[in-house]
This record gives C-alpha cells, sequence and structure tokens, in this order.
C-alpha cells in the first residue's frame, strides 16, 4: 500500500480566510496563536510576512507576535526601517516578519528576504493604503511571493478594493465575520485619541477631565489591564470605586471606559448591560472606523481633554480681551452704522461671530522663512587660512 505523502510542517497547512475584527490585535489573539503554531521552528528561514499599512502598526503586530511565540525559539522582526531590517535578517533569518508593502519590497530588492521560503502571508488591515502610492508597492511584493500557501485577512469593513485584493490573491477564503442576528438600537461613545504607546497617559487624562466617581475600565490583554489598574490605582481610586471587567456588565450604570476595543458587537453589548451605560474609548486614530461599527451607527465624539479645552478658553479669553480694548479705547461708530441694517435680520453676537470669521479667513498666510532668504543677494566671503 502507497504511504500517503506527509504534510508539510510550515504555515501552508492553513487555507485562505478572512476575519473582519476591530483594528486592535488583541482582538487577533485566537488567529495570531494559530499562526504562530503553523511555524516550524527548526526552519530559521522566513516563514510568514505580515504586511500592515504603516511603521506603528508593524511595530504593534511584531509584539503580537512575539506574545504569542512566548519561549518558543522563534524569532520575530519589524521591518520598520528595510535598512536596519536587513542588516538583522541578513545577519539571523527571522521566521516571521511584518513591515509596510515598501519596506518588505525593499527587502525583497536587497535580497535581505528570501520569497521561496514565504508560506504564508496576513494582510493587517489595509484598507487605509489600499489605492494609495503606500499600497502600491504590494503587487510588486506579492508578485514575487510564491502562489502556495495560506493567506489571512484581517480588516474592520470590507471595502470594495479590499475585496478586489481578496480576489486576487485570496481567492474561496473562508470568511469569519460577526453574525448579524437582530438588528439592535446603536450605541454612542465619545473618544479620545492617543497612539498605542501613550495609552496609560491618555487614560491618566480622561480619568483627571472627566473627574468620574466611578468607573469600569475594559481591557483585553493582560498588558492593558495591568496598566489601567496601575492608573487607577495611581490616582487614588478606591478598588470598588474603578474596577476592572472583561465580561458581561454588572447590574449598575457606571460609566464604561475602553482601554481596547471589544472584538465584537455583542461583547461590547455585554458589556454595556441594560443601564445604559455612558461609553468613552481609548483608541488610535486608525480604529475610528473600527469604533463606529462596533456601536452599529451611533454618534461619536471627541472628548475635550484639560490641556485642549484650556488652551482653547486661553485664545478665546485673549480675544475678547482684544476686542474689549477696542471698544473701550476706540472709535466704532463707522462700523457700527456700516452693521446696523443686519440687526433687522440677525442678532448683534451672531454679526459680530460673522466678522471674526471673516478676518481669520482674510488673515494672510505667513511667508515661507526661505522665500526672504532667496531674494537676498549673494555676498562673497573671504576666509584666510593661515
Amino acid at each position: 500500500m502507497e504511504s500517503e505523502a506527509k504534510e508539510p510542517t510550515g504555515v501552508t497547512r492553513g487555507q485562505n480566510a478572512v476575519h473582519v475584527m476591530p483594528l486592535d490585535w488583541s482582538a487577533a489573539e485566537r488567529v495570531v496563536a494559530t499562526l504562530v503554531d503553523r511555524i516550524d521552528p527548526s526552519r530559521t528561514e522566513t516563514q510568514l510576512l505580515v504586511v500592515t499599512a504603516d511603521a506603528e502598526s508593524a511595530t504593534a503586530a511584531a509584539d503580537a507576535l512575539v506574545h504569542a511565540v512566548a519561549d518558543r525559539p522563534i524569532r520575530v522582526v519589524a521591518a520598520t526601517a528595510s535598512p536596519r531590517a536587513g542588516r538583522l535578517l541578513k545577519t539571523s533569518p527571522a521566521q516571521v516578519v511584518t513591515g509596510a508593502p515598501t519596506e518588505l519590497a525593499a527587502l525583497l530588492q536587497a535580497s535581505a528576504l528570501k520569497p521561496e521560503s514565504v508560506r504564508g502571508v496576513v494582510f493587517a488591515w489595509l484598507e487605509s493604503i489600499l489605492e494609495t502610492q503606500d499600497g502600491a508597492p504590494l503587487e510588486t511584493l506579492l508578485g514575487e511571493l510564491p502562489k502556495e500557501g495560506s493567506r489571512t485577512v484581517l480588516a474592520a469593513e470590507l471595502t470594495p478594493a479590499l475585496e478586489m485584493l481578496i480576489e486576487r490573491y485570496a481567492r474561496r477564503a473562508r470568511r469569519s465575520a460577526e453574525p448579524t442576528g437582530e438588528a439592535a438600537a446603536p450605541l454612542s461613545a465619545e473618544y479620545v485619541a492617543t497612539a498605542g504607546t501613550a495609552r496609560a497617559a491618555t487614560l491618566r487624562r480622561l480619568l483627571d477631565a472627566l473627574d468620574l466617581p466611578r468607573a469600569v475600565l475594559y481591557a483585553r490583554s493582560e498588558t492593558a489591564r495591568r496598566e489601567a489598574l496601575r492608573v487607577a490605582r495611581a490616582l487614588g481610586y478606591p478598588a470598588e470605586a474603578v474596577r476592572l471587567s472583561t465580561e458581561a456588565a454588572e447590574a449598575d450604570a457606571d460609566p464604561l471606559v475602553l482601554v481596547e476595543l471589544p472584538a465584537t458587537r455583542e461583547e461590547l453589548r455585554a458589556l454595556v448591560g441594560t443601564t445604559g451605560r455612558r461609553i468613552y474609548a481609548l483608541i488610535q486614530p486608525s480604529q475610528l472606523a473600527s469604533l463606529r461599527a462596533l456601536l452599529g451607527g451611533g454618534t461619536v465624539a471627541p472628548v475635550a481633554l484639560l490641556e485642549a479645552a484650556e488652551r482653547a478658553r486661553g485664545k478665546d479669553a485673549a480675544l475678547r480681551a482684544s476686542l474689549r480694548d477696542v471698544l473701550v479705547s476706540g472709535d466704532v461708530r463707522r462700523e457700527v452704522l456700516a452693521l446696523e441694517p443686519l440687526l433687522a435680520e440677525f442678532d448683534g453676537i451672531e454679526i459680530a461671530a460673522a466678522a471674526l470669521r471673516m478676518l481669520e479667513q482674510q488673515r494672510p498666510a505667513r511667508p515661507a522663512a526661505t522665500a526672504t532668504a532667496q531674494n537676498q543677494p549673494m555676498q562673497r566671503l573671504f576666509v584666510n587660512l593661515g
């Protein structure tokens, strides 16, 4: 009897797959764990490429993969700059490489990345760069990679451009998305945009600005949970006032602060419960679309933190002070006569606001510093070296 062919040990075992989920690597833990399990640690060449939108996303992807790898002998390199990544890969190859299309294509061109060994590709939330210059090298990159192997697509929403990508490079992909179910009432939220590395500082600023006596903090990953609790305790909140939650809400109406985004709309609604909690979210700018999708069509508004609000109030106070000086010390009778007919249609404060807007629009742009330098005559400089 003929022996069956042995299945390859690389990431080739996986079929093409599309996962619709928020732009948050903590929401993709199961997908990442599956991809890491398919890597053969005994082979040092690159087996998995994770294509991201930019350098920051490449770093976040590498961090999630390193966490999933744990103590296994699997090396991960974030190609945030192709010269540095190329030097590292030529010295010591890595089984996993993450990066934007431009950086990965540059590594292939420099022969730092060997395409023949790649057996799996992950397209990680590329909606923002498809059909832009940043996504242009993607076709060149994929043209160099082997056609066999798995293709995994992570997306916050399936845009037409992404559907074209799936049709070309991940055909007949198994799709995993949140079930539609019954239509539920949309939720509303307020958010603060922050960088992933500044999450703790932004949470502190948010708690200062809102001055919440009680709150529920939601975080999925262990790192984010420790970070959030450390901030709450440092600010002096008792354990019963600001508590951590990772599952269904308790029967209270304490505000919900999303340190990380839930993976599904059902998960968010379980956290909100039936008491109508107010929702505040800490998100990266690229996660705004994911937050809107989780809310199901509700309103989304930014939170004005104390520093920004104080700066705005200071600017407005200076404007009022300048107007007060003009009204006290100047003669504005001519301007009053010019504006008086408008009082029959508009309130006086509306006329003043319109005048201020016209002033801002007519304010000339500040000339470039280089323009003056270019208009200056050339000078001769004599240097005596002796």
